[in-house]
């Protein structure tokens, strides 16, 4: 799956350390990796971003579309101080959106409705 973010950052012709990011997106999430180990190993730029897209994957999303709606302002707004965070984020939900014939049919209903 982080193969397939960092292809989608890469034709979107991103700087390095956005497909940077998009490789290591769901480490801190998925691994004992903690973001002061990506800070070491990758430098602050590249922490700062997969802590972005970490926290955007956290946000609460309500079932009323005004509510979410409002979650997505507060997230653009939130996220505008690197516009590679929900480039990245957007590209992580484009690659699960792709690769839903792979999964169950419950996790097909939970993805979609998060990315709608």
């Amino acid at each position: 799956h982080p193969l397939g973010v960092a292809e989608i950052i890469a034709d979107m012709k991103l700087d390095l350390p956005s497909l940077v990011t998009a490789l290591l997106h769901d480490t801190v999430e998925d691994t004992s990796v903690t973001l002061s180990d990506i800070s070491i190993e990758f430098g602050e730029e590249i922490s700062r971003l997969v802590d972005g897209v970490t926290k955007v994957g956290r946000l609460p999303f309500s079932s009323s579309e005004e509510l979410q709606s409002e979650n997505y302002r507060k997230l653009i707004l939130a996220m505008a101080r690197d516009i590679r965070v929900v480039l990245v984020k957007l590209a992580d939900r484009a690659h699960n959106m792709r690769t839903l014939q792979y999964m169950t049919p419950e996790k097909q209903r939970k993805i979609a409705k998060e990315t709608m």
